[in-house]
């Protein structure tokens, strides 16, 4: 019986040795509360935080997730730009998705907040677009990505600022999600899992 046993979990680890390569968004909803599984890259200056709410630049109002309780700010520094990064490995078609928004108090075009996938801008929002060239803010966006084939890809949530104009541009971001597609069992995998499940039967009709 014991023997059996470990036939049958033998069996079941090979027909599950693709399900293992799939790929991981870390903390993508910042519901931990904080930046757990990102890193904050670019100039000196920035800064990022996981927040409830924030009181937004254009009316004083304010500005809440647009999923669950929390949702990511990036505050951006001048002449330079400020994000949040995170490494990936996806399988071809696998999707990431999200929603991002810019707040700003700037008069200036080329400020805006983006979403990079590798050096593809996938989402992007000009200050120059917000209420005439004088700031603002837009309500949450959606974007989504579809990795072109299997690979390491860098997900980057950030601000650009161009110059030191006095004024202030923040990216917020939430409810980043990875959709996994489901990798196909090579058919020498299941030929040797079905192998053994076959043996498995013959060893349990012997024993009857």
């Amino acid at each position: 019986m014991k023997k059996v046993l470990v036939l049958i979990s033998a069996a079941l680890f090979i027909l599950n040795l693709s399900a293992v390569a799939g790929a991981v968004l870390v903390n993508g909803d910042f519901e931990t509360g904080d930046l757990s599984g990102w890193t904050l890259g670019g100039g000196a200056g920035g800064s990022a935080a996981a927040v409830t709410s924030i009181t937004n630049l254009a009316d004083g109002s304010q500005f809440f997730p647009q999923h669950g309780t929390y949702f990511a700010v990036v505050t951006g520094a001048p002449s330079t730009s400020v994000f949040l990064d995170q490494s990936l490995t996806l399988n071809a078609g696998d999707k990431l998705s999200g929603y991002a928004s810019l707040d700003s108090s700037s008069g200036y075009g080329g400020e805006y907040a983006s979403v990079t996938i590798s050096g593809n801008q996938v989402w992007s929002l000009d200050v120059a677009a917000l209420q005439g060239n004088y700031g603002g803010l837009v309500l949450w966006q959606a974007w989504e990505w579809t990795a072109p084939a299997a690979g390491t890809y860098n997900l980057d949530l950030g601000v650009t600022i161009q110059a030191a104009d006095g004024g202030i541009s923040r990216g917020y971001f939430d409810y980043n999600v990875l959709t996994a597609v489901p990798v196909p069992v090579p058919g020498p995998v299941w030929l040797l899992g079905s192998g053994f499940l076959g043996l498995i039967g013959w060893r349990t009709r012997k024993h009857n």
